[in-house]
């Protein structure tokens, strides 16, 4: 039997997803892996929250969520024992075998639980891994013993989750590599993958149906790892697994479809940002020229800013305040009760804000530990480069923070600037910046911004763009790049320039809205749950199969197309009442 005939016509959720990691850095920074399933579940709107692991605790907590990803490799979440999936008790695990019974799909590494929280390895009890003491095995459907795959390739069985995977990864395994494989298998267990030396032959990967959900186990979580950080796959390979399960656990049938990230249909987001520092005449001009461009933008502010600048700022209110500190340190030289002290003071000058940047985007877990305690609501330090290191994020994610052997999960968002001006234009209080130096580094800068925004409105993400008076307003001919290239994307209607604040708010609305699909092939059905007293205008779905015939109920909308390269995307752009509505799609 086709291990697909597991899923039958239901009516299912665009997912909400559960990733629970340790983040790479302990500061919040995601591991390369981590934000690339970020990034293809929002595409989807399908939102992502991370956490530490002691969420297992809460069942209540568990049941918001539809999809859990727990791995357990190096890099994301396997580190001191307190903090790592390898270490479990029966408690967690038994949450988590209910969360799946109810429905949930749960995606696991190999070494899930084999510790207890004492140290002890199950493993070492009779040489298995067995389901008595290891409740998450009942799950998936097997026990599990260890072995040496020293001369083993990993193989590729599946059309589905695991369609790219088709190098083997002998040369990865010319030396003594011990992974837990699974015995005793029951006959429902689906094979996606195995280890394979030519004569015998382990299962690498697999999944089964539980109750009303489902369980995969991967071998090692590197499968879902970029190659570039050590992992087995590159991130067109890792983006397509997560899309996949996306439309699995969906029940679609041939289609592809979800929530739009942003309102009205719009494929991606500019934000525009500035930091203090100059003179007031490049106050001036930089506000100004950007202001008769975009409808808003969000100025970081420190303390001891010239109070005639900030009465100045002030005056617009396009313009969304933000709190940079009041003497613009390096926080990594600070403790908490400093930290904390930086953030008040400025407040005493400034008044209460929603949002923080970093100076210098030094952010530490001291940092963003008393910005979440004093009610902060979103932050903007973590630089995204995907260009190079491929750090950072291009859509809002929650901070997971550590303080020593101790996770904290906060509820405080990040939105990952860019590159700031000051990379490209940093000579300018130099003594010697020839004219020529000046247009060649001008040049960089806008091309920097064009190179960047066309990575980022290809993922339907955020860019940040982030500045300074003293640097891009230096002159006119500084600023010519910025605005050149605003004018640029504002010629894409389909682009929404907005404050971090309006994107935020935003963010954290659509995410609470609930979306059911049901898929008959020829017709899907949409239910959308808006807990809100108020209606939400411009909530929009998409589907890449049309044209639709589009019915609404209890809701109001209209749909538009989008030319993607040789496809073609339909958008059903809505306005939704509290309580439920509902949409018919009929396909051609």
């Amino acid at each position: 039997m086709n291990w697909l005939l597991l899923l039958v016509t239901l009516i299912r959720p665009v997912p909400r997803v559960l990733f629970l990691t340790s983040t790479i850095d302990g500061k919040g920074m995601l591991p390369p892996g981590a934000h690339l399933a970020l990034e293809e579940f929002s595409r989807h709107g399908a939102f992502v929250t991370f956490h530490d692991k002691s969420i297992l605790y809460s069942p209540d907590s568990l049941k918001y969520f539809d999809i859990i990803i727990a791995p357990t490799s190096y890099g994301y979440h396997d580190i001191d024992r307190p903090l790592s999936l390898t270490y479990l008790d029966t408690i967690s695990m038994n949450n988590i075998l209910n969360w799946i019974k109810n429905g949930g799909f749960f995606i696991a590494g190999g070494n899930i639980g084999r510790n207890t929280l004492k140290g002890k390895d199950r493993v070492v009890s009779g040489n298995k891994l067995t389901q008595d003491e290891w409740p998450l095995g009942r799950a998936f459907g097997f026990d599990m013993v260890e072995i040496n795959i020293k001369g083993y390739a990993l193989l590729n069985k599946d059309t589905v989750f695991f369609d790219w995977y088709n190098n083997p990864v002998r040369n990865k395994l010319d030396m003594d590599d011990w992974v837990l494989v699974p015995v005793n298998e029951k006959s429902d267990v689906h094979n996606l993958l195995v280890w394979s030396n030519g004569k015998k032959s382990f299962a690498g990967a697999t999944i089964r149906k539980y109750g009303k959900g489902y369980a995969m186990l991967l071998s090692s979580f590197l499968l879902l790892h970029p190659s570039f950080d050590g992992g087995w796959a590159d991130v067109p390979e890792i983006t397509r697994f997560y899309h996949r399960v996306t439309t699995f656990f969906m029940g679609l049938k041939g289609h592809s479809t979800g929530v739009d990230p942003w309102p009205f249909g719009k494929k991606a987001v500019l934000a525009v940002t500035l930091d203090d520092g100059g003179k007031f005449s490049e106050y001036q001009l930089t506000l100004k020229s950007l202001l008769d461009r975009v409808p808003g933008l969000t100025f970081f502010v420190t303390g001891r800013l010239e109070p005639d600048i900030l009465s100045y700022i002030k005056k617009f209110k396009q313009i969304e305040i933000g709190n940079h500190s009041f003497n613009h340190p390096f926080f990594r030289d600070l403790n908490l009760t400093q930290s904390i002290a930086e953030i008040e003071m400025t407040e005493k000058v400034i008044g209460k804000t929603r949002v923080f940047r970093f100076p210098y985007v030094n952010y530490t877990s001291e940092g963003i530990y008393a910005l979440w305690t004093h009610g902060f609501k979103y932050e903007s330090s973590i630089r995204v480069d995907h260009l190079n290191e491929f750090k950072g994020a291009i859509f809002p994610y929650n901070l997971v923070i550590s303080f020593g052997r101790n996770l904290i999960t906060t509820g405080l968002y990040e939105f990952s600037p860019v590159k700031s001006d000051w990379f490209f234009y940093q000579k300018i209080y130099a003594d010697n910046y020839p004219e020529k130096e000046q247009i060649a580094s001008q040049k960089a800068f806008k091309s920097y911004l064009e190179t960047m925004w066309e990575i980022i409105k290809e993922a339907r993400g955020v860019m940040v763009q982030m500045g300074h008076p003293m640097y891009e307003g230096h002159t006119m001919a500084f600023l010519k790049p910025v605005l050149e290239f605003i004018d640029e994307v504002e010629q894409d209607k389909n682009v929404w320039v907005a404050s971090l604040g309006q994107v935020y708010d935003w963010w954290s609305t659509v995410r609470n809205v609930r979306v059911m699909v049901e898929d008959k092939g020829k017709k899907i059905t949409y239910r959308i749950s808006n807990p809100y007293h108020e209606r939400i205008e411009g909530f929009s779905l998409w589907i890449d199969s049309g044209p639709p015939k589009v019915k609404f109920k209890k809701c109001s909308g209209y749909y538009f197309q989008e030319k993607m390269g040789e496809n073609t995307r339909y958008h059903i752009v809505l306005t939704i009442p509290p309580g439920t509505s509902s949409v018919e799609v009929k396909l051609p």
